[in-house]
This record gives structure tokens, C-alpha cells and sequence, in this order.
């Protein structure tokens, strides 16, 4: 296994990183980590800078309150950015999101 560690830009959080090619491979498309971002123009400029980065993402979907871009690690795992604004409609409990239990 190999890792790096670092900070991120503007947050100040501590960031530690690690690849392990057989551990990744049972979780290809899951979202170990989510990430808080305003808004829906948060979402459009996190998917502007991928997109200027070459770095794939799931672009800008509808989440149960707000929305979500998913970006990709070589692996295939998500790291999730979801909003936390008011700007879009609440779906808790339509079918197709999540519901309240």
C-alpha cells in the first residue's frame, strides 16, 4: 500500500489518502465520503473545475434535498459534494429518493 497525506485548499482539513488496488475494487461506485457544498452554483462551479481538470464526474443531479456531483477516483469510489442550500425542491419520500425513517 502506498498514501499520501495533505490539507484541503481553503478548509484546512487534514486529508490522508491511501491506495489498496483489492480493497477498492469491492467498493467501485460506492461513496465512502461526502463532502457539503452550498448550493446548485457550488455544484455547476465544482463541475466547471473537473471539467477544466480532465477528472470524471457524475455531473449535477438531483438529490433528495438539493444537489449532488459525484467525482471519481481511479478506482472507481465516489466522493460525494451534496448541497446544503434551500435552492431546490425537497424529494424526501417520492419514490426514486430517500425516505424518512
Amino acid at each position: 500500500m502506498r498514501g499520501v497525506g495533505g490539507r484541503l485548499p481553503g478548509a484546512g482539513v487534514p486529508v490522508a489518502l491511501r491506495q489498496n488496488t483489492h480493497a477498492a475494487a469491492g467498493n467501485a461506485g460506492f461513496d465512502p465520503v461526502s463532502f457539503a457544498i452550498a448550493d446548485r452554483a457550488a455544484a455547476e462551479s465544482w463541475t466547471a473545475h473537473f471539467d477544466a481538470l480532465g477528472v470524471r464526474h457524475s455531473g449535477i443531479r438531483r438529490a433528495t434535498r438539493g444537489w449532488v456531483v459525484d467525482v471519481y477516483d481511479p478506482d472507481g469510489l465516489a466522493v460525494r459534494l451534496y448541497s446544503t442550500g434551500d435552492d431546490a425542491e425537497d424529494h424526501t419520500n417520492q419514490p426514486g429518493y430517500a425516505r424518512t425513517v
